[in-house]
Parts: structure tokens; sequence; C-alpha cells
């Protein structure tokens, strides 16, 4: 089912992260490459939730290097969590401006140097600027999983969502 009305605009592109062949109305990946996607959407929950655990365990170690007490560890916790939030609503529209396939490559580099940036974090101010970047694309790389499943849901007919979100729980 194409999206129509408010959820879309002229000239947007299919929501889809593969290329698809319209010739029989449905495209190809109706009838067989939703597998592929399904195990695809599995690994990127999966890391997804494998990542939030490790950031959890680790977190305790991050802020004895750094010298924080849990005030400033909690302020610069909730610095991220507000800058994921508006990263989301100010950016999730464009996993369908862009196409699913160029937005995830987008959030997944960008979300990988927020990973990467933990390791730089000297100071208090470089781990605020860390988490800043580390939680918006992670919120980016949210919305577009999730915008994946619910392409595949509607390409397969199949319910997925729960599956998916137990990969999560399992990577974590």
């Amino acid at each position: 089912m194409p999206l129509s009305g408010k959820y879309s605009w002229t000239g947007a592109r299919r929501p889809t992260i593969f290329a698809e062949d319209w010739r029989d109305g449905r495209g190809v990946w109706a009838r067989t490459g939703w597998k592929r996607l399904l195990a695809l959407e599995l690994s990127a929950f999966g890391f997804f939730g494998l990542f939030w655990g490790c950031f959890a365990v680790l977190l305790a170690d991050l802020s004895g290097a750094l010298g924080l007490s849990p005030g400033p560890l909690g302020v610069a916790l909730l610095v991220g969590a507000g800058a994921s939030i508006a990263a989301m609503g100010a950016l999730g529209w464009t996993s369908d401006r862009l196409g699913r396939r160029a937005y995830l490559i987008g959030a997944a580099v960008a979300f990988g140097a927020g990973i990467a940036g933990l390791a730089l974090s000297g100071s208090y101010a470089a781990l605020l600027a860390t988490l800043v970047v580390l939680y918006s694309f992670s919120g980016l790389y949210d919305v577009g999983i999730n915008a994946v499943a619910v392409d595949l849901e509607r390409i397969s007919g199949r319910r997925f969502m729960s599956y998916l979100h137990a990969a999560f729980s399992g990577g974590a």
C-alpha cells in the first residue's frame, strides 16, 4: 500500500530499502526478497541492542575514567536524550525523502562516529558533545530500522515487529 495524503508529498519515492520492479504491481520483493530483508532487519535490531547493552554496562567505567559523580553524568545523559528526541522529530522524515538505504547508511555511519567518539572523550565537555552526536544518530538509526520494519510487514503481509524488537532485547 503506497503512502499518500498527509504522510507523503508530491514526487516522494516509495519507501523501500531495495529497488523494486513494479511490472506485476506488487514488486519482486513482495514474493521473494522479504526473507533477506528480514535477516537484515534482525541483525540491525540485534546490533542496536548489543550496542546499548554494552553501553549500559560500560557507563560506570566511563564515568569513573572521567571522574564524574552521578549528577553530572545524569545531566550528560539527559542532554543526549534531549538531542535524540530533537533529531528524531526534526529529521525522521528524511527516511522517506532520501530512501531507506541512503538514510540508514548515513545514520549508521554517523552513529558509528558517535561510538568511536566515546573512546576519545577525555573531558566532560567532550563527553557532552559525543553523547549529543551518539544519541542523535542513534535515534535516527532507530527511526530507519523501524521504518524498514514497517515496509517489511507491508511487503511480506506478515507481522514481524515483535520479533524484531525481541532481537534488540536479545542483543542487549
